[in-house]
């Protein structure tokens, strides 16, 4: 019984550690794929200039909606 629970323990630990590994290769790779991608891209567009205005936004309330109180000044 504990041979066979030092056997599944030992298969889990080396599990982890392949899976770490893999995924630490892996992901260099990813990263180092789309740090390729960014610089190509950067250096095509470099001297292009975008400007994007935020267009235009709609008032918060219809005109229609609420009323209009009249502000006076009251001296004391």
């Amino acid at each position: 019984m504990i041979v066979g629970l030092l056997k599944t323990i030992l298969i889990l630990v080396a599990v982890y550690y392949m899976v770490t590994f893999i995924n630490r290769y892996l992901l260099n790779r990813y990263a180092r794929r789309v740090q390729e991608r960014k610089t190509r891209e950067g250096k095509r567009s470099e001297g292009k200039v975008t400007i994007e205005s935020p267009g235009k936004q709609d008032k918060r309330f219809p005109r229609d909606e609420g009323e209009y109180v009249d502000y006076e000044e009251i001296k004391d």
